[in-house]
């Protein structure tokens, strides 16, 4: 896989001004740009998501909590994977059997944190682990199911 200095020998340029112009981060001139994205096309560059969040200290994942996942879950999940890789995030779902029936939830609480998300997606309205999150300081969405599927 190609890395941002192959790119930036291949165009002739610096790791700096390859980095500004695949991450749309600062000024670089049309021309230069439009080479270094043809060239990152053709050499098969992909962002590692991992050494950018070690990088930059910001975590470009989020966790999606199901419950339960039926027809209508699963097309509200698909759709959110969608709009959230078109933002450069990455979806991980953690699936959890039983949360209604479950006393305690500290396991789960653990396992979201470890992940260390930049959010949490929460689907089929978990009720008591939205309670148990609320204080983590962890940017959270709970997608609303109308309806038991």
């Amino acid at each position: 896989m190609a890395t941002l200095k192959d790119i930036a020998q291949a165009a002739g340029v610096s790791v700096r001004t390859v980095s500004r112009a695949l991450y749309d981060s600062g000024y670089v001139q049309e021309l230069k740009k439009k080479r270094i994205l043809d060239l990152a096309r053709e050499m098969h560059y992909r962002v590692d998501r991992k050494a950018r969040g070690l990088r930059t200290g910001i975590s470009y994942e989020i966790t999606g909590v199901i419950n339960n996942v039926g027809e209508l879950t699963a097309a509200k999940i698909a759709a959110s994977e969608k709009i959230l890789r078109e933002r450069g995030y990455m979806l991980n779902l953690l699936f959890i059997s039983n949360l209604e029936e479950r006393e305690d939830v500290t396991d789960i609480l653990e396992e979201v944190s470890s992940r260390n998300p930049a959010g949490i997606l929460l689907f089929n309205r978990p009720d008591r682990l939205i309670a148990k999150l609320e204080g983590n300081n962890l940017a959270m969405v709970a997608v609303d199911m109308d309806s038991a599927d």
